[in-house]
């Protein structure tokens, strides 16, 4: 006979790495899209066709503003994706799913 404990924390686990997939999924797409916005940009700046240097003083503070908050977004998905498997403090107790993550096995 299993432990029911043991098999609600296997069935927690396992939903809890099927909703990290949904999430790699959702974020993956918005880093892709994210990046086609970019080389579009990046495309019309390279062949001449449009550069910031065109705007008026106050419009180019503007868009250099964009372009810090959107590489910051950038960088804030990017980092989504990184794993993190390691709690903070060290202990081996099961908090969430990181922590399931550490144990060999689910006993």
């Amino acid at each position: 006979m299993s432990d029911p404990r043991l098999d609600y924390a296997q069935l927690l686990l396992g939903e809890a790495r099927e909703e990290l997939g949904r999430a790699d999924n959702k974020i993956s797409v918005l880093l892709a899209t994210a990046g086609v916005a970019v080389s579009v940009v990046a495309g019309a700046i390279a062949i001449g066709s449009w550069t910031p240097a065109h705007l008026i003083t106050w419009a180019q503070g503007m868009w250099w503003l964009g372009v810090i908050v959107a590489f910051a977004g950038i960088a804030a998905l990017a980092s989504a994706l990184a794993p993190r498997v390691r709690s903070a403090e060290g202990k081996p107790a099961v908090h969430y799913f990181g922590h399931a993550a550490q144990f060999n096995s689910p006993h």
